[in-house]
């Protein structure tokens, strides 16, 4: 067995509590910045859905597949959105677009649904669209019935949308790759 001597021995002394917590802090570093970026990627999905479900409003109150399809095809538009489905009040689908939504269907509920293929790495969110009926006398009717003037959110069915880890997946092992490659490049 190879000794150190005393210089060897004083410079690993100083060095390996140095090394350990730069290793320490750049891992909590690293996880923080993957959380923030799943985060980051499930805010931007509930967003997508959420405004689907308003843009959406009027095509499911008319029964007006064209536009419900337009808009769906929109959405496949944007980044990691794999299908769109709008489904009505009974729970029938008018329109689809996309095929990852051929294989599952959330259940219809009046909640906000969230689900997670791990086998596909796809992500299903659901979100019911709500429209408000407002009555034409609500100013004199508050007066007159004594109510306090809620208004009463009616469900006109649900969007239902299909994304794609992929990106999330790719921009998170750059990151380790980017962290990593230094590293070994002195070795």
């Amino acid at each position: 067995m190879m000794t150190l001597d005393i210089r060897a021995r004083m410079l690993l002394a100083a060095l390996l509590p140095v090394s350990l917590i730069c290793l320490v802090l750049a891992t909590a570093f690293q996880l923080s910045r993957f959380d923030d970026m799943q985060q980051s990627y499930h805010q931007r999905n509930r967003l997508v859905v959420r405004q689907l479900a308003l843009s959406g409003e009027y095509g499911l109150f008319a029964a007006n597949v064209g536009q419900l399809k337009a808009l769906a095809e929109a959405t496949l538009l944007e980044p990691d959105v794999r299908a769109v489905a709008f489904l009505d009040r009974s729970g029938q689908v008018l329109t689809q677009v996309g095929s990852e939504g051929q294989n599952v269907q959330l259940a219809y509920t009046d909640q906000v649904i969230q689900w997670f293929d791990d086998q596909r790495r796809l992500d299903w969110l659901a979100e019911p669209v709500l429209t408000k009926s407002v009555q034409l006398d609500a100013l004199y009717e508050h007066q007159q019935s004594g109510t306090n003037g809620a208004v009463k959110a009616v469900q006109m069915g649900q969007v239902q949308v299909v994304f794609s880890r992929r990106t999330l997946q790719e921009r998170q092992q750059d990151l380790l790759l980017l962290s990593i490659g230094p590293c070994w490049r002195f070795t």
